[in-house]
């Protein structure tokens, strides 16, 4: 049995076999920063995306300048939260606007496709909901998910 850093280490060793470049989908909490330290030293190039709800708050961009200033192997893109489509679309806080729902997958293609980078780190655990420890089960190393799952 191992540790979840160990795991952690053995994902992120799994996929640098496969490739040199990574996308981290970066939130800025405890979990991504460190996520993003094990990353950085083992790829060549991170591409971090952060999802907003609200561009450019001060409290969130600390820790991407803080990234990008200790890490010289990491980029950052930033995008708006796929939640804000439904949000705009219900017209929850503004008025309600035709629009087109997305979801993560179509973010996590998006990026993929933008950067040419296909592995993507999204943070997904167990311990967030039995779906998601159901889910990721059926994964390589309960981690490493394809496009086709």
């Amino acid at each position: 049995m191992s540790t979840p850093l160990e795991h952690s280490k053995k994902v992120i060793r799994t996929i640098r076999q496969k490739s040199n470049r990574a996308i981290l989908f970066y939130s800025g909490g405890k979990d991504s920063i460190a996520l993003l330290d094990l990353m950085a030293r083992e790829f060549e190039e991170v591409v971090c995306v952060f999802m907003y709800f609200v561009k450019d708050l001060e409290h969130t961009d600390k820790y991407i300048r803080f990234s990008k200033a200790k890490y010289s192997n990491v980029k950052f893109i930033e995008v708006a939260h796929w939640i804000l489509s439904q949000i705009h679309r219900s017209g929850m806080f503004c008025v309600p606007q035709k629009i087109r729902l997305i979801k993560l997958k179509d973010v996590i293609e998006a990026v993929k496709i933008k950067t040419g980078i296909q592995y993507a780190f999204i943070g997904e655990k167990k311990a967030d909901n039995m779906n998601r420890r159901i889910k990721l089960r059926l994964y390589e190393l309960e981690a490493i998910g394809t496009t086709n799952n």
